[in-house]
This record gives structure tokens, sequence and C-alpha cells, in this order.
């Protein structure tokens, strides 16, 4: 196909008449309108900021140059240079580098830094044109400029000392900058930052605001969402929730811990987000709609190409330096298939308001079901006294025991209600009369019965009339106590 589109190109520019030749690298200044240029006879040029990097909807893409334009590559990788049929603005008094370019349809819209001017570059006129009725506003630096549904429009930026977080759409009809009133919850300002326009909603996340007052620069945690209209026919009415700002959650540690600078790169690689922020080899991939983010490792490089750079066809293209000689080539990254490499690490991209509750909730219930299952064994742990020996152990403490006393709680695990006659069973002595051993009885109990009080908070038993016969006496075990053997 290049080879193809190549020979078209080829008899086109043979039309024209005009002398097709080889340019090197040492007189690339003397180069002139149709010549062909090796890519290795770009280096002078690449090394300055003076050139831009822009698609043209095909297979290939521009460099916009101070004088013309290059277009390739075509094959053994060489470029066409064209001459601008016109002469560039004279209001374009910056670097090419520093303009902020946007496709829409076949052209791409050029916006002068900080906002206001705006220039077109259109491929078949070969020219870069002025459109705009306006003057360089110098307020909207680092702001976000996009096309969407054939609209043009700048979000943010830092001017004149404060950041902003107002939307402009410029009015194709007046030349001028219109300003786009939004609703909901919008930022305080937006500086820099990473975007993506997906399914008619504008996501934005990694910026900074600046305090007016000590220009300190502050981190926004969240993402935010900015609902954008969708297709419309002509006379036919914008949506309510259009323009319309959502704050959704914060961030993942891995955004919200990036240096903040301009030299963090971001592309559209398959609908979603791109990331590669500096000096990190590692690529990330936002999903703003599955809310997940995840980190690539890989062996790319891409983290040391410098400049602007661009996407086609899941490549992306943009300069290296040379550490040794100090020469500036394109280089190309293929990134296709990078989400179906290995080591391949899958997070949230932010926390939602939803999940907050949810975990809210979650831990409430949790905490109640701690409580409640702790009420329930310390109060079957509270019932529960064991005998082992000649002591009866329970979480209060340990009582030691007599013989007697030892026998008695024996006597309480087989039944829970002893009669007096089983009581005194334990008392009776063969060469003792019965008085004594009603005496020794009732003693022994009553000390025994004080001594467990005192240290478990509750009497070991009660003392009762039997139902049957109101001249028996019954020893009732305290239902709190539940007596166990070990």
């Amino acid at each position: 196909m290049r080879k193809v589109f190549f020979y078209v190109l080829l008899i086109a520019l043979s039309v024209n008449s005009k002398p097709l030749f080889a340019v090197e690298k040492s007189n690339f200044i003397e180069v002139s309108n149709d010549s062909i240029i090796k890519e290795e006879g770009l280096s002078r040029v690449l090394s300055t900021r003076d050139f831009l990097f822009i698609e043209n909807g095909k297979n290939y893409f521009h460099i916009l140059l101070r004088n013309g334009f290059l277009t390739g590559p075509f094959q053994e990788d060489e470029f066409v240079y064209k001459d601008y049929s016109n002469p560039v603005p004279n209001e374009i008094n910056v670097e090419l580098q520093a303009l902020v370019p946007t496709k829409m349809g076949p052209d791409t819209y050029l916006l002068y830094p900080g906002g206001g001017m705006l220039f077109k570059f259109n491929e078949s006129s070969g020219e870069i044109k002025r459109i705009d009725r306006s003057f360089a506003h110098r307020n909207q630096y680092s702001g976000y400029f996009f096309s969407h549904n054939k609209n043009l429009y700048l979000l943010g930026g830092y001017g004149f000392w404060e950041t902003k977080s107002l939307l402009t759409k410029f009015n194709f009809s007046s030349g001028e900058w219109d300003y786009v009133a939004t609703k909901g919850q919008a930022p305080e300002g937006i500086d820099r930052g990473a975007f993506l326009i997906k399914d008619d909603k504008l996501y934005a996340a990694g910026f900074v605001s600046r305090n007016s007052n000590n220009q300190k620069e502050n981190r926004e945690d969240n993402l935010y969402v900015l609902n954008l209209p969708k297709s419309t026919s002509i006379g036919e009415s914008i949506s309510s929730n259009s323009y319309t700002w959502e704050k959704k959650g914060v961030l993942n540690p891995i955004l919200l811990n990036a240096p903040i600078t301009a030299l963090n790169k971001d592309w559209v690689y398959k609908g979603n987000l791109l990331i590669n922020l500096v000096d990190d080899p590692a690529l990330h991939i936002i999903d703003p709609i599955k809310n997940t983010i995840k980190t690539i490792e890989n062996d790319l490089l891409l983290h040391k190409s410098g400049g602007k750079s661009i996407m086609k066809n899941n490549e992306i293209i943009s300069t290296v330096r040379n550490s040794a000689t100090g020469a500036v080539k394109i280089a190309y990254f293929d990134i296709n298939g990078v989400e179906d490499l290995p080591n391949i690490y899958e997070e949230y991209l932010y926390r939602s308001s939803d999940k907050f509750y949810s975990y809210l909730i979650f831990g409430a219930i949790l905490l109640v079901s701690i409580i409640l299952f702790l009420w329930l064994f310390f109060s079957y742990s509270s019932k529960n006294f064991i005998l082992i020996d000649d002591e009866i152990l329970h979480v209060k403490g340990v009582l030691k025991l007599s013989e007697t006393e030892r026998s008695l709680i024996a006597l309480f695990i087989i039944k829970k209600s002893l009669a007096n006659s089983k009581i005194m069973s334990l008392f009776t002595e063969k060469s003792k009369t019965k008085d004594y051993a009603v005496k020794r009885k009732n003693r022994t109990l009553k000390s025994f019965n004080n001594r467990f009080s005192k240290l478990y908070g509750f009497p070991l038993f009660f003392i009762q009339k039997s139902k049957l016969d109101s001249r028996q006496t019954n020893y009732i075990l305290n239902e709190k106590i539940n007596l166990k053997q070990n």
C-alpha cells in the first residue's frame, strides 16, 4: 500500500514539472519544493523545537515546519517536502512545538499557547491559515484543547496568576471564543492533566490547581467527568445534563504519586487512555468505564522519547536523541498488543462514593457482627465453670476447693437440683451425731456459697422448699452456671 501511494505521489508531483532530488542532512536548509528527504537527514530540524508532528488521516503523517511541511514516511524511510502555498501567519511567533494541535475532520487546528488565536492546517490547500478574529488571550495555558461533534473546545488552563476550570467553545461564525456555562461539581482549576473523551463524556484526571495568593500547586485527588452534548440535528435541543460535571472518586495511588510535570505523556489507544509517566518505562492503560488501570511492564523505552508525539495505527511516533552523538531521529514505538503482554497488573482507577458507602455499610455490619460474636462468646464463657481436680476454672478466676466442696460440685454436675438428704450424705459420719452433721453442712455450704459469690458475682446455689413436701429442702444450682468436668 505504501509503494502504491508513493508512486501515485511521484506521478502527481511530476505533473507540476518540479525537480525531485534527495537532500542530505548537511544541506537540508537548502531544501526546495517537492524534494525527497531521507529520514536520517532530518536530524538538524528535529534537534530544534520548531517542528510539529500531526496526523493526516491516512497511513502517513505530516511534520509541520516553518516554511513547509513533510509527508511520509514512504519507501526507504523517505519524506516528501512541500512549501506552504502561503506564508505562515506572522502571529505564529512561537516555536511550532508550543502550538496545541487537535484533529477535526480532514483539518488540523492549531491553538496559540494560552488560547485565543486559532490556526488551521489543510493538507489539500497546503497552508496554515489563521481563522479567528480574537487575540492572544494568554489566559488558558496548559488547558485541554479538543474537538467533539464538530466543535472545538478549550477547557481550563492557567493564566494571570490563577487556574481556571472554565469551558470555552470556538464560534466559527464570529471567529470568537464563547463561554460555555457548566453545571455540577466542577474542579477548582485545571492545569495540565490527562484527558479522555469516551461515549460523550470527558474524563479528567491528574491535573493541578494553583492558589492565586501564593501560587502553590494543589494536586486534584479525584477523577472528574464532564458530560458533553451528543450529536444533534439542526433545531434539536441539547440534553439537559450536557456540560454537567461529576466528581467520581479518589484516584489510584499510581496517579496520585505520579510526578506533576508536562513530561508525562498520554495517547488514546483503542478507545482508552494510555499513559507513560516521566522516567518510568511502565505503561498504564486507563478504562474509566470499567474503572480499571492496568500497569504494563515492557521494554519499549518509550520514556526515553522527547517532545510532542502522535499515535498512528497503534504506533507512537516521537523523537529520541542519541546520547553519544547528540543526533535526534524519529522513533516508532509499536504498541499494538501491549495489553496482552505478561506481567500486567490491574487495579481500580478510582474509589467511587458508591463503593465508599458499600465499604462503610460492610464495615458497620462487620463491627456489629464482631460485637455480637463477642457478646455471645463472653455470655457463653461466663456461664461455663470447669471442674479440674480440686479447682473450678472460669474466665473470672480459679476457685480452690476442699474435698467436700469438690464432691458437692460433682453432684451438681450430675443433677442441678439436689435433695437435702443427698447433700447430708457428704457430711454424715458414723462417730458423729446427726446434729453435728447438720451444723457442719450449713457452715460449709454457707462459706462455700459466699466464697463463690465473692469471686464470680453470684451464688452457686439457692435453697428452696420442695413443692411436693414442704418439710423437704432442695439445693438448686444457679441457672447462670453451667458446670462441666474435664
